[in-house]
């Protein structure tokens, strides 16, 4: 059963998706946490691949509906949890778009309790770090996902908190600082996701080990050479800094090792490489090649 549903609210590109799937990641005890991306739903694409036209307000408020439903349905026959929440992750600005989709959870009479708590998580920053955050968004389909005039334009409201207890008596507010990403970030990740982690991870490499088989013989498992990172490497490209390559590798990055171990006994040992973007971006800052990222390739409308 659901506990808790929070509804992220704040500008585009303040960190709501991120946010909310760091609570995923980091889920303890027995407390199950669930992501409903209401983009992706309202938003996405049929099953021929078509962008989603949603043509009345009506149409939307459905579809808002079934997605809720279809999410809420998911989680009571996956979960065996005591302890569920869902974090319903949408562009709220308004305090009249959060009691739409209060009333919208309201009407699923089967999932929605008044004990329930409703926590809005309230996005706290400025515009600037906003537009900032917003260059090079791309959707999951790895198109462009611009909202620069909405997160200019757009009026974000004081939460009023009595209003929203006036529909459902159990609300809470929790506020979350928005912070501009690394501009590195724009350049690295072209996958098609707006959450992205803040380090840089290489495939894995050999560094030995022995496989065994049922008749407890085996053999050797050869060293293999460290891994090029052809993401870093296309990234140089862009900085026309290629012929830093291999400083990053020996001064920013970590090298990590572990080892896996099969029913048979063998065991294989393995390295792969973590670069922290942040430390990277201020390392190519620091040796003056950040700026041709900016001359280069054209971010957002500076260039």
């Amino acid at each position: 059963m659901i506990k808790e549903i929070n509804i992220t609210y704040g500008l585009p590109a303040s960190g709501k998706t991120r946010w909310s799937k760091e609570q995923i990641s980091n889920y303890y005890n027995n407390n199950v946490i669930y992501h409903l991306e209401m983009d992706g739903h309202l938003y996405g694409r049929d099953s021929e691949g078509m962008n989603i036209v949603l043509n009345s307000q009506k149409e939307f408020e459905k579809r808002v509906k079934e997605s809720i439903i279809y999410k809420l349905g998911y989680i009571q026959h996956r979960s065996n949890s005591t302890k569920c929440s869902l974090i319903i992750d949408g562009l709220f600005m308004t305090n009249d778009s959060l009691i739409k989709m209060i009333k919208s959870i309201k009407s699923i009479k089967n999932h929605y309790k008044t004990s329930m708590v409703i926590r809005i998580i309230n996005f706290v920053g400025d515009r600037e770090t906003s537009v900032w955050n917003d260059k090079g968004r791309l959707d999951r389909f790895g198109e462009h996902k611009n909202a620069k005039v909405t997160i200019e334009n757009g009026i974000k409201e004081e939460l009023d908190i009595e209003l929203l207890k006036s529909e459902h008596d159990n609300i809470e507010v929790s506020h979350v600082k928005a912070v501009k990403k690394p501009l590195l970030k724009n350049f690295i990740y072209d996958d098609g996701n707006d959450y992205t982690p803040d380090e840089l991870e290489s495939d894995t490499w050999s560094t030995g080990g022995t496989w065994r088989n049922c008749y407890d013989s085996g053999g050797d498992i050869e060293s293999e050479e460290p891994v090029f990172m052809e993401t870093l490497n296309n990234l140089l490209v862009k900085c026309n800094a290629v012929h830093l390559y291999d400083d990053i590798i020996d001064n920013i990055a970590i090298e990590h090792d572990d080892n896996e171990s099969d029913y048979y006994g063998g065991c294989r040992y393995f390295s792969w490489y973590v670069i922290n973007i942040k430390g990277l971006e201020e390392y190519l800052k620091e040796k003056g090649f950040l700026r041709n990222l900016l001359i280069n390739n054209l971010v957002g409308d500076d260039k």
